[in-house]
């Protein structure tokens, strides 16, 4: 699609550097989960050209959508916090934060499009303070993930399908090196194909057809800028997909 070089920028500029392990075993059962370390939201990101990360002014996402016509992966934007709540009672709180090493993901299939897609990780190495909380950014949904999903969509003819995202961040507990886990974070997807695909004005071909049949030479302005991640959460104009520019 036209725009990948911005968008390559822009994942560059908000600092991902992934690294996926896909089909891994999924380990740190033996974790200790800590119900004061937890993802608490997902964020939207701020606007584009900028795609900042937010810190005011935030929009929370209830759910995501990703559109497999445009985008082959799903990044999101999570609020992590570590912060014990009560010192009265129990053990004696930690002095230090925990260094997060990333998230572990599990899939939770469609009941109407079975589909069967492997634990992951996504390495996310940060430090997060005792009473203090962190944005971020990382890819919930790879490519080798978005094969199988468009795989499960194509053979039971579905248009769509709700994906549940099962996250848990973890890492060490610097005070003592112990292994440690959220609980999980669920978050719902839903993956089409072409839905957030829109025609401005002049730009559908054939108005009276279903979806998008896109006119690359409609006078309609251009639907500017770009989102931050075509295909993920936004509609995108037609002609960022099929056209050049």
């Amino acid at each position: 699609m036209r725009g990948n070089g911005n968008r390559a920028r822009r994942d560059v500029a908000v600092g991902l550097a992934l690294v996926l392990v896909l089909g891994c075993e999924q380990e740190g059962q033996g974790d200790l989960t800590l119900e004061e370390f937890e993802i608490h939201n997902a964020y939207h990101l701020g606007p584009p050209p900028e795609c900042e990360i937010p810190v005011s002014g935030v929009i929370f996402l209830a759910e995501g959508t990703l559109d497999l016509a445009v985008a082959e992966a799903y990044t999101g934007y999570l609020s992590i916090r570590y912060a014990w709540m009560d010192f009265s009672d129990g053990p004696e709180p930690p002095r230090t934060g925990i260094f997060m090493n990333g998230v572990r993901l599990r899939y939770e299939a469609d009941p109407h499009v079975p589909m069967l897609v492997e634990s992951a990780e996504a390495r996310r190495p940060t430090y997060i303070n005792l009473l203090g909380r962190a944005t971020v950014g990382t890819r919930l949904v790879s490519p080798a993930a978005t094969e199988v999903m468009l795989s499960a969509l194509e053979e039971s003819g579905a248009d769509s399908m709700r994906v549940r995202v099962g996250i848990r961040a973890f890492g060490t507990r610097t005070e003592d090196g112990a292994a440690v886990q959220s609980p999980e974070f669920v978050f719902p997807i839903t993956v089409c194909r072409g839905c957030l695909i829109v025609c401005p004005g002049d730009a559908d071909l054939d108005p009276v057809l279903p979806g998008c049949q896109c006119n690359c030479a409609a006078t309609t302005e251009w639907s500017d800028p770009l989102p931050c991640h075509p295909g993920q959460d936004d509609p995108v104009d037609c002609r960022w997909v099929v056209c050049d520019r």
